[in-house]
């Protein structure tokens, strides 16, 4: 019986706090598609309350993933796009790190289409989603 009243009480307390609980407030949405396949995979704030996104796409007329960033402001709204990568292989961007330069060290893997090899993949872009390294 004690069991039954605790089960009970449990229930009674979700469905109070299920049905008082309210939607988040939605501040933008948008659609970003360049056409090329993109998969984003991780996301960041930034100081300025913009934001990058990382992740990988293929390139028009490439057959392999790369790099790939989205600067957005703070209203969502497309600022640029940065592609990075080999040719024959493919690149999974899984992290971005904002330096104190305001540059961006994107995370990855890339594995060769021609031999299967799988390496670690670094990119530093500026603040213009231009290539340093």
């Amino acid at each position: 019986m004690i069991r039954l009243k605790h089960a009970l009480i449990a229930i009674a307390l979700f469905s109070f706090s299920h049905v008082n609980a309210q939607s988040p407030d939605t501040l933008w949405t948008d659609l970003y598609f360049t056409g090329s396949n993109e998969k984003m995979t991780v996301i960041k704030e930034l100081d300025d309350g913009g934001y990058i996104l990382g992740g990988s796409a293929i390139p028009a007329g490439q057959h392999d993933k790369d790099f790939f960033a989205v600067r957005l402001n703070e209203d969502g709204e497309f600022l640029w796009q940065a592609t990075i990568g080999e040719v024959l292989w493919d690149e999974w961007c899984y992290d971005i790190t904002i330096l104190a330069d305001g540059s961006y060290l994107l995370f990855g893997d890339s594995k060769s289409q021609a031999t299967d090899d799988s390496n670690y993949y670094i990119a530093n872009i500026d603040s213009s989603g231009e290539l340093i390294y």
